[in-house]
């Protein structure tokens, strides 16, 4: 009874240039740099905000309706809303340009895929299953997708 042993040479060769996957993805994402910062601006700017709606409702608590004083509570009332504004509208634009981030390097990759699969030899598609070829692919797309969507925080 013979036993089946997979033939070595059916895997895909490893690359020869030996980056990490980290250096990998920082190439990918050096483009959207500044995208990306300004997205960590707006994470902390909008974290910093979402200080302020507690601290100037207890100043209207404290200092405003336990004491039965009521001028000054209408500014506190409209500042207490252009915070909570402010902190929603950084919140919204940090998750869509974080998308927009995402769609981009996810097109570079798909680019970077399409363009080397067309710079093989013909050779290589002669001795590959075009099923091998189209199942791989799409395959690494979605765990990269996976791995690259924006976690929304527990804001």
């Amino acid at each position: 009874m013979s036993v089946a042993v997979p033939i070595l040479a059916a895997r895909p060769a490893r690359p020869t240039d030996r980056r990490s996957s980290f250096k990998q993805v920082a190439e990918l994402l050096a483009p959207r740099r500044v995208l990306l910062l300004l997205i960590v601006g707006l994470v902390v700017a909008s974290a910093t905000l979402e200080l302020a709606p507690p601290l100037i409702l207890r100043n209207i608590v404290d200092d405003h309706l336990l004491v039965g004083q009521m001028e000054g509570l209408v500014a506190l009332a409209v500042v207490y809303l252009l915070a909570s504004a402010t902190t929603e509208a950084t919140r919204a634009l940090a998750g869509y340009l974080t998308g927009v981030a995402a769609q981009g390097t996810l097109h570079d990759l798909r680019v970077r895929l399409f363009s080397h699969l067309q710079s093989l030899p013909i050779r290589w598609f002669d001795r590959r299953r075009s099923g091998r070829r189209l199942r791989t692919a799409p395959r690494t797309l979605r765990r990269f997708r996976r791995c690259s969507r924006p976690v929304s925080p527990a804001w």
